[in-house]
């Protein structure tokens, strides 16, 4: 192509008269600078042509012809996106190439074109991947595009690979005057100054009206201590003790690095002033008032500072979020100066839209999923339980806002029919629609459904490691409450876990002890080495269903002794009569009576290929070699050798042990088997977990030398 002939591309070519006259309607406007330089709002404001290429583009057409497919169905190739300068003048080649979808590690090098790409706003915004929609009367199918890489409508590209690429971008609506239904899923305009209450009204008068048994606020008399901000004032609120049935509202947010912290108690005359408060608590003050509630709580005015209160509602924190009448989650921003974008002049990024004539495009925005996962909101250790345990949440972003309560999810820039995607009384959306961020339910139907919440909040990142365990109380002591007929308790923060009828119900205890470090991990000396609360670093635990079969507990060789404040001891059994609830009068340590395994450890070698850099060398071999090869096991260390060098050198120089957390299990075919093993380290008299193994795949045991390499041992773990 002649550079005569390329220039020619973004003035209007000879295309017949319907590109002619689509492109007499088109506009495009000045560029708005207001919160991102990539944030670019087309408006009418000033005249523009489009190029040829996009003129060919018949998005009328587009938006009325519809597909099923999961996959989408291809509109036209986009190959030009490629060759678009900077100063390109043409508002549609603009706007699509701010929808391109962003490079990432593993693009293919031929991943250089794309395509205009339309979908099903049923597949795309309701129902699971798996779903075919067909129990979803009377909705009316509508259409969204995306731009997406040409490399995934090819054979090699799944319809998965399609919808991930278009997920990862945003989608494109049409705000088409002409629709007059309102059973189909439609793009919606969000106002980048400020939030529309009328939808959110719209949201919560719904979930209100429908949705009374599962996400109505919990009652259980009064919040022990509650205190509450009133909102009714203009400058000074004060913060007085919650009258009887309070209807409140809470606040989930980022406090920020301690450095930033104000004096969280600077209360003047029992009033706080709106001139002095973070501005998130100032926001928060006005969505309270927007939306015709009184009372906001903010942990940082509204916990009590007698140590014996304070403790008592921390330790109740799921009484306070699930109370609540919902809960506002700032996932914006880094801290609380930031504030709640669309509130009171908080800045949120504007959407991009191009006009055709009266035909408008618009984007949807990224998924909010996406947007909350993302933010430091969701990094934060005390969000976690502030999240999952409220009933409804309204989540600001600094696009849009999010709502979430036990029965339906919604957003902005989206408009549903929430009746048809409910299911017939209207309690919760059906089975097939997509799952919200939040969890459906706090407690599942047993007591295990604990794990993936201790999983998940391992991840997360606490300022003091003082509140590591204070931070999960509120879930820990749901799970206490709701899981009715198993019992459940903790200890420092290990789940006791039910166990098979006519078993010993210490082997709850260890099936607690069963976790492990993806990656070694940092000690928090505040909290025993045993429990995962005890370490800041992910950890998972080993499957329940395959490890409650090892946890047979011989009651000869196993007994657990918990250790009080007095220095006294208690057995398993009177532990678990006691009346005391909680942790009160408990010190840290556990006093063991078990089996323990002696073994040697070195570094595994990069040609062995081993998941783990230190393996462990069992004194078991396998009668079927010529030579009593040892057998390795891998080890998940908590401890970190890298930052511990004198660690690091007891690891290859010394004999270590570790607790059978069970015992080693015969087979029909005459092999054997190892349950979890605690790694210990022994620090005089008194023992410390340092990390866990005893996964071995594909392998049994045939033999073992039953010598001086297995003992029992009481070991007070700590």
């Amino acid at each position: 192509m002649s550079n005569k002939k390329r220039s020619t591309d973004y003035v209007l070519a000879n295309y017949g008269e319907p590109a002619r006259k689509m492109a007499r309607n088109l506009t495009i406007s000045k560029h708005s600078n207001m919160l991102d330089l990539n944030s670019i709002v087309h408006t009418s404001n000033e005249q523009g042509v489009v190029c040829s290429r996009c003129a060919s583009i018949d998005f009328r057409m587009a938006y009325k012809t519809r597909s099923t497919q999961p996959g989408g169905r291809c509109i036209s190739k986009l190959d030009h996106l490629t060759m678009v300068p900077s100063s390109a003048t043409c508002p549609t080649c603009r706007f699509l190439v701010d929808m391109r979808p962003k490079p990432t590690h593993d693009t293919r090098p031929a991943c250089v074109n794309f395509c205009l790409h339309a979908f099903s706003s049923i597949r795309t915004f309701a129902i699971n991947w798996n779903s075919s929609g067909t129990d979803i009367p009377n909705i009316e199918d509508t259409t969204f595009l995306a731009v997406i890489r040409s490399d995934d409508c090819q054979s090699k590209g799944s319809w998965k690979d399609i919808q991930n690429t278009a997920k990862g971008t945003e989608y494109i609506g049409s705000l088409d005057p002409m629709a007059s239904s309102n059973k189909g899923i439609r793009a919606r305009h969000v106002d980048p100054h400020r939030v529309d209450f009328d939808i959110v009204r719209s949201w919560l008068n719904f979930c209100s009206k429908y949705h009374r048994k599962a996400c109505s606020p919990v009652i259980e008399g009064d919040v022990i201590s509650l205190r509450v901000i009133d909102c009714k004032g203009e400058r000074l609120f004060p913060v007085i003790p919650a009258p009887r049935a309070c209807k409140y509202v809470a606040l989930s947010y980022v406090w920020g690095p301690p450095d930033s912290h104000e004096p969280p108690w600077s209360l003047h005359d029992g009033h706080i002033d709106a001139e002095s408060i973070p501005k998130v608590i100032k926001d928060a003050i006005c969505v309270t008032k927007e939306l015709n509630f009184e009372y906001l709580w903010v942990d940082r005015y509204c916990i009590p500072q007698d140590a014996q209160e304070k403790h008592e509602q921390i330790r109740r924190m799921d009484r306070v979020y699930a109370s609540a009448s919902f809960t506002i989650i700032a996932a914006a921003g880094d801290g609380p100066s930031f504030g709640l974008p669309g509130i009171m002049g908080t800045p949120r990024i504007p959407q991009k839209l191009t006009r055709i004539g009266s035909f408008c495009l618009v984007t949807t925005f990224k998924d909010p999923h996406h947007l909350i996962k993302d933010s430091v909101w969701a990094t934060r250790g005390w969000t976690y339980q502030e999240g999952l345990l409220s009933k409804k949440r309204l989540v600001f972003t600094d696009q849009q806002v999010y709502f979430e309560c036990c029965g339906m999810h919604c957003c902005e820039a989206i408009s549903k029919p929430l009746e048809i995607l409910h299911t017939k009384n209207k309690n919760k959306f059906r089975h097939s629609i997509s799952p919200g961020y939040f969890p459906f339910r706090v407690t599942g139907l047993h007591p295990k459904d604990v794990i993936p919440c201790i999983e998940e909040y391992s991840t997360r990142h606490l300022t003091y490691d003082s509140d590591t365990l204070n931070a999960m109380l509120g879930t820990l002591e749901t799970f206490r409450k709701s899981c009715v007929p198993w019992p459940f308790m903790h200890h420092w923060g290990v789940p006791i876990l039910p166990v098979p009828s006519g078993r010993p119900c210490v082997e709850g205890l260890l099936f607690g002890f069963s976790w492990y470090h993806l990656q070694p991990a940092r000690r928090r000396v505040q909290l025993p080495s045993y429990s995962w609360a005890g370490w800041e670093g992910e950890m998972k635990y080993l499957s329940y269903a395959r490890y409650m079969d090892y946890f047979r507990v011989e009651k000869p060789y196993l007994h657990v002794q918990i250790e009080s404040q007095n220095g006294t001891f208690m057995g398993w059994d009177e532990y678990q009569r006691r009346p005391t609830i909680g942790l009160v009068g408990l010190a840290h340590g556990v006093l063991i009576q078990a089996k323990v395994l002696r073994f040697r450890i070195r570094r595994a070698q990069p040609s062995e290929q081993y998941s783990t850099e230190y393996i462990a060398e069992l004194p078991f071999f396998k009668p079927r070699y010529k030579e009593c090869a040892p057998l390795y096991a891998l080890i998940h260390l908590s401890k970190d050798p890298k930052s511990n060098p004198d660690f690091a050198h007891k690891l290859e120089t010394e004999t270590w042990e570790g607790i059978l957390l069970g015992p080693i299990k015969g087979h029909w075919n005459g092999g054997f088997s190892l349950p979890g093993i605690l790694v210990i380290e022994w620090c005089e008299e008194t023992a410390e977990r340092v990390g866990l193994f005893g996964e071995l795949k594909n392998t049994y045991l045939y033999s073992w030398h039953p010598g001086d390499e297995i003992s029992t041992k009481k070991i007070r773990l700590i």
